[in-house]
């Protein structure tokens, strides 16, 4: 009897730590459905493709778990992960790619949420921060920037639009406030500057709020379209990002644990729904484009999001053809993750993509560099 008791507690935790691999294999097949599911639809998929990089580190740790043990059931969490290997790729990239030098008709071009101009990363003093954000984008030349959360306020707020130009050397520029409220009053806005001239604009709103900058610049003889896009915030607030803290680090109280979770999963639902409307949007103007378009900007969504796929679409993405490592654009207090995205047509080939670690905003600013054929330029996108 003692032989078979022990032989028991041996065969207990194999069979439990199997069922939790299978629970992990799960949520990580969901992850891979999760960006064909309109969230509008069923948004309770969405969370499984926010949170793929925990499945996937998860079934890693599985595989190699049984590799050591010698099971045949680490073929299980492989082969899961494995399915899914062009959705790693889409948040790591093991080599960037390799630039000629000096490249005839190129087209560097920097998407940046700017929080404001005010640095509130938690820790990180914010003195001086827009004299030194304006320094910093002045360093070097850019062809085109796309800004997000553009602001200034009092007597002389118009004042910062030459500013930037006298920074940047852009000298042509569209605003659109986030409200119809701010014109004559503020900037808050989504602002593009440009080296070359804006022929046309247009935007997009959902509901009240803006939400896309449309500005065609012309190069030469040829047109591009540049959509520069705020998809919809969280919103989280101080308080929600503490406790996010609190929770990673085991110091929440579990009396208010259940209000806290619920409230923050109401808000990323809200923030899935909406997106997925202003997506579809986006998504039909692109299709409809005339000419070869460039899509910048804060999706508050990662490459593994129905946002993503459905604005994504034909596009080439800037961080899968020439980014390396892991694509990480917030820097705030949540976990790493790629939300600021850049795509192009196909006939504007990326030859140089960065993610610039400068802690100016709650985000990090974002470049990638375009060779601009003429012999293809006038191809549809």
């Amino acid at each position: 009897m003692a032989t078979a008791k022990k032989k028991k507690r041996f065969v207990i935790p194999g069979l439990l730590l199997r069922l939790i691999n299978i629970a992990l294999i799960l949520g990580l097949l969901l992850s891979y459905l999760a960006p064909y599911v309109p969230p509008d639809k069923f948004w309770m998929l969405a969370f499984f493709g926010l949170s793929y990089p925990f499945w996937a580190v998860s079934n890693v740790f599985f595989f190699f778990f049984w590799l050591f043990r010698k099971r045949i059931f680490a073929l299980i969490p492989l082969i899961s992960l494995l399915l899914g290997f062009s959705v790693f790729l889409r948040h790591f990239q093991f080599s960037g790619c390799e630039s000629s030098g000096v490249v005839d008709g190129k087209m560097r071009v920097m998407t940046y949420n700017v929080k404001h101009f005010i640095n509130n990363n938690r820790g990180i003093p914010n003195n001086n921060n827009r004299q030194n954000l304006f320094a910093f984008i002045g360093a070097e030349e850019y062809d085109l920037i796309c800004f997000q959360e553009f602001q200034s306020a009092g007597k002389n707020y118009k004042d910062i639009i030459p500013r930037v130009t006298q920074h940047t050397g852009l000298r042509n520029s569209a605003l659109q406030n986030y409200l119809d409220y701010f014109d004559g009053k503020r900037i808050d806005a989504i602002v593009t500057y440009s080296r070359y001239p804006i022929i046309n604009t247009d935007k997009l709103k959902l509901g009240k709020k803006y939400f896309c900058l449309i500005t065609d610049i012309k190069k030469g003889g040829d047109t591009i379209r540049v959509f520069n896009i705020h998809m919809q915030s969280i919103y989280f607030d101080d308080n929600d990002l503490q406790w996010m803290i609190d929770v990673a680090e085991a110091k929440n109280n579990n009396k208010t644990l259940k209000d806290d979770s619920k409230k923050i999963m109401w808000k990323l639902r809200n923030g899935f729904i909406k997106r997925a409307k202003q997506s579809r949007d986006i998504a039909e103007r692109i299709a409809h484009s005339p000419f070869p378009v460039i899509v910048c900007g804060d999706m508050n969504d990662t490459p593994s999001s129905y946002t993503y796929r459905k604005i994504k679409s034909e596009l080439y993405d800037s961080y899968t053809t020439c980014g390396s490592g892991f694509g990480n654009t917030y820097a705030g207090v949540l976990p790493p993750i790629r939300i600021d995205h850049i795509f192009s047509s196909k006939v504007l080939q990326c030859i140089d993509y960065k993610i610039l670690k400068k802690h100016y905003s709650d985000h990090f600013p974002v470049t990638a560099t375009f060779i601009v054929s003429p012999e293809s330029i006038d191809e549809q996108p």
